[in-house]
């Protein structure tokens, strides 16, 4: 293959042209989001007129997320400079009139459930009487009105509702060391649980059945992998419905018509779908092949109520996604048009999955990105670890990694201990381990792929975002030869200071946060001993920081200790701060000058040979 040419920086990290589309649930109108004055806003898309109109016109930052919460009403979620203090706005696509629901300020909005019985109304929970939880709220989308149809007792975590919209599960944490399932009683606000889950195995609750006495659950209680349930509240037994030999479950998705379970995915080197409805997968397997690309790349992405009308998507690693309507009646298929069609796929680059392994003798699986048309030898290698840390990457389009493939970097994403998708044991192998077992997977990795022949050992960077900050951080610090030079996106360098400033909902998971990371009273030598800040005299490694100014969760206060101590000693270091972001840049001007400022900077200290 050939060297492709450089493909401009604006090419990867614009707005995507169409993306989240959606079906209304009469099956009558779609919608999606595009780009309308550099941010994301609500098109709706007619059927039958085959028209399509912006219905919002947000401008100072893009519209995160929206749901149909009737044919006729869309919600959508809205944050002010990255605060992540969501708003929820109704849009009446008929007339456009927009409504703010959650007009108030500090306060963070997030759907509960939308309710087909009564499409007058939707279910939030919000956190306006405590900052630290959040109570249910039954809202007149048309009006704003809010009731409040759910009083926290202090230990709720999450609500879960039967179609006509009565709270039916919660999810609590009893003690750091106890969470659980119970049944809501309404009448005095209390729950008595069915389901306990010992620390640190979980639940994640999926469906209700109609009847309101099935729970479909994925839980790893009685295996080291997440595996699919159907149980019963009046019997207390668990009916096993799906599990992988080696993956954990990733998500249950069940059917808004009948609550019956759909399909299920799991992410093993690529995603792999199981379906439960044999109607619904014949109709895959026909649009599959309609489409002619491989089976795992094509998904149903939503369906309208009547399960007869969908929305497909097509993606892979060198496609963000193709959008697909589909109408099973008929058996008519159409493109609605390709997130990003000024990319053309075979100027990318592949994504394979490759195993290592770690100085314990842990099997770690990584992603890795090599250059079109250059041998995968000596190449300038870029250290890629995901955030969360409690998260997985996964195998499909990634901006970053292509953005830096197309210069010539190769570029590895190492699914490290601590990382989901691997079982409760790769999970909990992480505990406590910031700094430590955590750091030498990613250190394994570089030397691995410096080994093997495909990485230049002196032209080694680190990059990374939240935990992946972090990890950037303690690279430079406890392995400071390794690396040639590293970028801190919102990355924590304190870990004492990172659970002072906590969002206050953050709190009633402190408990769980100290047996994760540490507790800062108990652990103090451990905390410290993980804490890049406190070891500043190792860092030598030109570095570059980006933050943005209202960052919740990473606050700026973590960037500014590491640039003032390394200020102070003279190393080259490099800081963008924005103030109108928050835990990652979302606004478009912001991505592009942060990405031209990582190509100069990276270019720089790890030259990339063949391009010169």
């Amino acid at each position: 293959m050939q060297i492709p040419p450089l493909i401009p920086i604006e090419t990867f990290f614009r707005n995507p042209a169409v993306t989240q589309y959606t079906i209304s649930p009469d099956g009558k109108n779609f919608a999606f989001l595009s780009n309308k004055n550099s941010r994301l806003n609500i098109v709706l898309f007619n059927k039958e007129q085959a028209t399509e109109e912006f219905i919002t016109d947000v401008s100072e930052r893009d519209i995160s997320h929206y749901v149909w919460v009737s044919s006729d009403v869309i919600v959508y979620f809205y944050d002010t400079g990255g605060d992540e203090n969501f708003k929820a706005f109704a849009c009446n696509i008929h007339t456009k009139k927009t409504t703010n629901l959650t007009p108030f300020d500090n306060v963070v909005t997030s759907l509960v459930s939308r309710l087909y019985n009564d499409p007058k109304h939707i279910l939030l929970a919000m956190n306006k009487e405590n900052p630290q939880i959040f109570d249910v709220y039954k809202c007149d989308v048309e009006t704003g009105e809010l009731i409040m149809i759910a009083k926290n007792p202090g230990n709720v975590m999450a609500w879960m509702c039967t179609d006509d919209g009565t709270i039916r599960c919660v999810y609590v944490q009893i003690n750091p060391e106890l969470e659980a399932v119970g049944l809501w009683n309404s009448a005095d606000n209390t729950y008595s649980v069915i389901v306990e889950v010992p620390f640190p195995h979980s639940v994640d609750v999926s469906g209700i059945s109609k009847n309101g006495k099935i729970l479909y659950l994925s839980t790893n209680l009685f295996s080291d992998l997440e595996q699919l349930f159907e149980y019963s509240i009046d019997t207390n037994t668990f009916t096993p419905l799906y599990q992988h030999p080696t993956r954990d479950v990733s998500r249950l998705i069940t059917s808004d018509r009948t609550k019956l379970p759909i399909f299920t995915y799991v992410y093993d080197s690529k995603r792999t779908i199981h379906y439960f409805d044999e109607k619904l997968k014949a109709i895959h397997q026909k649009v599959a092949e309609q489409i002619g690309r491989s089976f795992e790349e094509v998904m149903i992405l939503d369906l309208d109520f009547s399960e007869e009308n969908f929305v497909f998507i097509v993606n892979n690693d060198r496609l963000r996604g193709e959008y697909y309507s589909y109408e099973a009646k008929t058996n008519t298929l159409a493109l609605f048009g390709c997130a990003t069609p000024w990319l053309e796929e075979e100027q990318l680059a592949t994504m394979n999955e490759i195993s290592y392994t770690a100085r314990d003798g842990r099997t770690i699986y990584a992603y890795l990105t090599l250059p079109n048309g250059v041998e995968p030898k000596n190449l300038p290698l870029i250290m890629n670890p995901h955030g969360g840390p409690w998260v997985q990457d996964v195998w499909g389009y990634n901006p970053e990694a292509q953005f830096l493939a197309n210069r010539g970097f190769a570029v590895v994403q190492p699914n490290y201990r601590g990382s989901l998708g691997y079982g409760l044991s790769h999970y909990t192998s992480a505990f406590k381990q910031w700094g430590k077992t955590m750091q030498d997977d990613l250190t394994d990795c570089v030397h691995h792929l410096i080994n093997t022949g495909i990485a230049d050992p002196k032209r080694v960077s680190i990059y990374g975002a939240s935990y992946g900050g972090y990890a950037t951080l303690a690279g430079i610090t406890f392995t400071p030869d390794l690396y040639a030079c590293a970028i801190d996106y919102v990355g924590v360098s304190n870990l004492f200071t990172f659970f002072e400033s906590f969002p206050e909902y953050w709190k009633p998971f402190m408990g769980k946060m100290f047996k994760m990371i540490g507790n800062p009273d108990e652990d103090k030598e451990l905390l410290h001993s993980s804490s890049p800040v406190f070891f500043v005299d190792r860092i030598t490694t030109p570095l570059f920081v980006a933050q943005g100014a209202n960052d919740p969760r990473v606050k700026k206060a973590e960037s500014d200790q590491i640039v003032e101590a390394l200020a102070k000693r003279g190393v080259s270091i490099e800081y963008m701060v924005k103030d109108n972001e928050g835990h990652g840049f979302r606004n478009e001007e912001n991505k592009m000058e942060f990405y031209h400022a990582m190509e100069r900077f990276l270019l720089e200290h790890i030259p990339v040979q063949y391009r010169n």
